[in-house]
């Protein structure tokens, strides 16, 4: 880990106590819950780095992220401009434990580990609930003894019946495993696949808040700077 991130990380509070939290909004529509594990899975090239960074700024916490993808140039003066850090990982296997056995308070941090697949030593543990369901819950214990605010993005395989007027995708291995231990999943769709980066709708898949239902849409649009709820239908299903 860097060492401007390092010193960033020494900056937070080291008193951090361990009990029940609370999933409370930390921006203003609500789509971001403090101390939750959240998720967000959306096919390559559809901007879901810039989309995830954007909607982490609209929020107080510090906010760092963690690319192990190697993102080009422009995403990290993107970054700079919206006030997140951007942390390089040469070591994907090593970071969460790291960042777990420090002593360190992270209740007003926001991390975003960008992308879930590097944290895989073979490609196969993907398909398999069991090996994706221990990275997640790995990662969640960030949230539940550390006090962090957590986004995983995660990649998503176009289906055989995908066209360039109606793209279809599923997110990429093992639904179930990764799904498990997560707070609140989305779905991103870009507004405009030919420009991914102005912005998206994101449908919620799983919520662990009564604040947030499943089927629930936002359109996030980075180019004004806005997110906003539409009037679409929720689902009647309970919070899991």
């Amino acid at each position: 880990m860097n060492k401007q991130i390092l010193d960033k990380l020494m900056k937070l509070n080291i008193t951090y106590k361990k009990g029940p939290r609370e999933l409370i909004k930390i921006d203003k529509e609500g789509v971001l819950f403090n101390q939750a594990l959240h998720y967000i899975y959306s096919p390559s090239g559809s901007g879901k780095s810039f989309i995830s960074a954007f909607i982490a700024s609209q929020t107080e916490k510090e906010v760092i992220y963690f690319d192990m993808e190697h993102n080009p140039k422009s995403f990290y003066s993107y970054c700079e401009a919206q006030n997140v850090s951007v942390a390089n990982v040469t070591d994907e296997t090593a970071v969460i434990e790291e960042l777990l056995h420090t002593e360190l308070d992270f209740s007003t941090a926001l991390f975003i580990f960008d992308s879930f697949s590097m944290f895989l030593e073979e490609a196969s543990e993907n398909n398999n609930a069991t090996d994706t369901s221990r990275i997640v819950k790995a990662i969640h214990n960030l949230c539940v003894e550390k006090g962090a605010t957590v986004i995983i993005i995660d990649h998503a395989t176009e289906l055989p019946s995908s066209s360039e007027n109606n793209r279809r995708f599923k997110i990429e291995g093992n639904k179930s495993g990764k799904m498990k231990p997560v707070e609140i999943m989305y779905r991103l769709e870009p507004l405009d696949w030919e420009k991914p980066k102005d912005g998206a709708t994101l449908i919620v898949e799983k919520s662990r808040t009564d604040d947030l239902y499943i089927g629930e849409t936002f359109i996030v649009d980075s180019f004004r700077k806005t997110i906003s709820p539409t009037d679409s239908e929720v689902s009647n299903e309970a919070p899991k």
